[in-house]
């Protein structure tokens, strides 16, 4: 958290919504979605796709879709 001398801090709240059917569906050969950077943005490192092993592990198990 930054601060300044005189001002009161802030508390901010994010949210992060996650659509299990659109993550489970994610490129398995990580390759950026149409539109998205394919490469660094200022010094961020991008991992796009989902690991075909825990894909494959959750829908044996018949997890696909679960929000759990």
């Amino acid at each position: 958290m930054a601060s300044k001398q005189g001002l009161e801090p802030w508390h901010l709240d994010t949210q992060t919504y996650l659509f299990p059917h659109d993550i489970i569906d994610q490129s398995a050969d990580r390759q950026a979605p149409e539109g998205w950077p394919e490469a660094s943005v200022n010094g961020q490192q991008l991992h796009y796709g989902m690991n075909p092993a825990v894909v494959t592990a959750n829908r044996s198990r018949g997890d696909e879709g679960s929000t759990h």
